[in-house]
């Protein structure tokens, strides 16, 4: 996990933002439709109109993320692709003021960008061009409480990890959106676990799901991998085929004998047919080649 910096994209964001906005106004009865505070609202704006397309702000996102799931940093496919409010669009709480606070108390940026739905929907916009003066917008649709994540589960690993869903509409600790994540989540090479430092309650539930036997398996490879020679050309890695991992397996295990090797880590190999499945998984995961393990 990394911190997302979102500023160098914000115009972009708010511009996408207004545009669907504007869209939606009638000025006529200077109001909405549909409501900014319905999950209409986000349906609309997940339409292919804004959504898709070099153009659209599915895009945008990955470009912000560069292209890895802001969870597990997966590197993302579009068929493996789901979208992570950080604020849940819908709160399951009585209180949604003080459980938007508990996000915008620790997040400058949701604090500077973005507004509770019920909140924005009782503004008063008298024309277009008062929409085109806001800066702060509607958490349902705000671009700025928008991540991209992987889904699906490991049992289909050719569609995508299992990080999406994991939280549903509980509260988590906006990390990925505070600068000081990088000091705060450490991987262990070793044992192959994330942890988060001090420890959140929050994020127990996450990490379950980020501590999953596959994550674990995955990192402890990078990490070996990184440890053996952190100057590979990895795409030259990326294309080794079943004979070729097999040698590449013994050499960053330092074993003779692949069957030395644990049997929970044959399959990222291929074996026993070629199948590149759990290997093309293992590479998605190449961020943490570059990761300054400790």
């Amino acid at each position: 996990m990394e911190f997302i910096d979102k500023k160098p994209f914000l115009e972009q964001e708010q511009k996408m933002d207004v545009e669907f906005l504007k869209d939606c106004y009638n000025e006529e009865t200077q109001s909405f439709y549909p409501s900014v505070n319905s999950d209409q609202s986000y349906s609309n704006f997940s339409s292919k109109k804004y959504r898709k397309g070099i153009a659209g702000w599915e895009n945008l996102l990955l470009q912000e993320q560069h292209d890895r799931c802001c969870y597990c940093m997966r590197r993302l496919k579009n068929s493996a692709l789901n979208i992570e409010h950080v604020i849940p669009r819908n709160l399951k709480v009585n209180d949604t003021h003080d459980e938007f606070a508990k996000y915008t108390e620790n997040s400058k940026w949701l604090a500077d960008n973005v507004e509770l739905d019920s909140d924005f929907a009782k503004r008063n916009f008298k024309s277009v061009q008062d929409i085109e003066k806001t800066n702060k917008f509607p958490h349902r649709i705000a671009l700025a409480n928008l991540l991209a994540s992987c889904n699906g589960k490991f049992e289909e690993v050719s569609t995508g990890c299992c990080c999406n869903n994991a939280r549903s509409n509980d509260y988590l600790l906006p990390l990925m959106l505070m600068p000081e994540v990088k000091e705060r989540i450490v991987y262990d090479g070793v044992s192959g676990a994330v942890a988060i430092y001090p420890q959140d309650e929050s994020w127990a539930k996450m990490l379950q799901t980020l501590n999953d036997d596959t994550y674990k398996e995955i990192r402890i490879l990078w990490h070996k991998i990184w440890e053996f020679n952190q100057e590979l050309d990895i795409e030259t890695v990326r294309g080794y085929l079943l004979k070729d991992r097999i040698i590449f397996f013994k050499k960053i295990f330092n074993l003779n004998n692949f069957e030395n090797i644990p049997n929970e880590y044959h399959k990222y190999t291929g074996l026993p047919d070629g199948d590149g499945t759990y290997w093309n998984l293992l590479m998605d995961f190449d961020w943490f080649f570059t990761y300054k393990w400790r």
